[in-house]
């Protein structure tokens, strides 16, 4: 990889796409570039999230621009709004198998440089502010992507970002988290499937203020297992982007709007939120008070704590949730039947609801 490659700039503007505006949280962001990998990747993940036009009121938009030399071993990318250098830790925490560490060189014309930390000696990354040069030896496309989104979260201190769905139903807002595997996709899509509004299945963003839940529409990481009826339906019946995680396991990348194009997106108040506690043989509920020691529950995503004061952020989430409805529930063996305990929860029928489970 070559520095070099930093100061080649763009060969002609009509090597780029247009640009494509999303709006992420309550950011607006814009990516462009001249790689069609990294830019169908993009808007297969974020379509769902892509705005008209560019307008995003009094907020400057978050921009990410990549240049792919094909003649070289490297790729190019400017994030704007970034304070000082690209954060690496994230990179790592993001995705620990690129073990980087310092080059084994003085930086140059300020730029930090890093490699595998078993081969130090060969440089696969540098940064310098906003910018990165990148080897194509590293999975490029995915650390650009995740970093950036990352980025526009952190834009956003206004925002509490948690790892789980949040729905709308009757125009209040539930919150579903729960550890990974547990069924959060599952659930929120036999949700969306009895006409619920779906805001999104892996990043809820929610405003510390109002309390409001914000769509992050991400495509939904469907795990192979029980669906509601009418999501196998589609899945029978579509071609699916089916893919293999680093853990092995298979998942189906598919966006809400493929499935339900008439399912909403707005923004909704918070009201209701329930943790998802492993397997039943029937759905099972308990209502308990949300407290401190329960925060570990949320999932909170690195950008709400990053460069921040942890104690500060950790007291808005104990706020906010203490402020709202909380169940633990146990899913069933069938995802219509738990989607019936949830509608009963946000009913306040869930002890009717769970008597009459018992006596099945």
């Amino acid at each position: 990889m070559e520095l070099s490659e930093c100061h080649k700039g763009r060969t002609s503007s009509t090597d780029f796409f247009p640009a494509s505006y999303f709006r992420l949280g309550r950011r607006v962001a814009s990516v462009v570039t001249n790689d069609t990998v990294f830019r169908e990747r993009f808007l297969k993940l974020f379509s769902d999230c892509l705005e008209p036009t560019a307008s995003s009121g009094n907020e400057p938009i978050a921009r990410l621009e990549i240049t792919n030399f094909s003649s070289s071993d490297s790729v190019s990318a400017e994030i704007s709004d970034h304070p000082g250098h690209i954060d690496v830790s994230v990179l790592e925490m993001l995705f620990p198998e690129t073990k980087l560490a310092m080059f084994e060189c003085e930086p140059v014309n300020g730029w930090r440089i890093y490699a595998h930390s078993m081969q130090p000696s060969n440089p696969l990354l540098a940064t310098l502010g906003g910018k990165l040069i990148l080897s194509k030896q590293l999975p490029w496309q995915l650390l650009i992507g995740h970093y950036f989104v990352h980025h526009v979260m952190h834009l956003q201190p206004e925002m509490l970002f948690l790892h789980g769905a949040t729905i709308a139903i009757h125009s209040r807002g539930l919150f579903i988290g729960g550890d990974k595997g547990a069924g959060k996709s599952t659930l929120a899509l036999a949700l969306a499937a009895r006409g619920h509004g779906f805001l999104g299945d892996e990043i809820g963003a929610v405003h510390e203020e109002s309390g409001n839940c914000h769509p992050f529409r991400r495509a939904v990481s469907v795990r192979v297992g029980p669906q509601d009826h009418q999501v196998n339906s589609y899945f029978a019946d579509a071609a699916l982007d089916r893919e293999t995680l680093s853990d092995g396991s298979t998942r189906t990348r598919v966006r809400m709007s493929d499935i339900f194009p008439n399912s909403p997106a707005s923004i909704t108040p918070l009201t209701c939120a329930i943790f998802l506690c492993g397997f039943a043989d029937f759905p099972q509920v308990e209502r308990f008070d949300f407290s401190r020691c329960d925060l570990a529950m949320l999932g909170p995503l690195y950008a709400m704590f990053s460069g921040r004061a942890i104690g500060q952020r950790a007291f808005a989430l104990l706020k906010l949730f203490t402020g709202v409805r909380c169940f633990k529930v146990w899913p069933g063996d069938s995802p219509d039947r738990t989607a019936d305990l949830i509608e009963n929860i946000m009913e306040g029928k869930w002890d009717i609801a769970y008597k009459k489970e018992l006596s099945t």
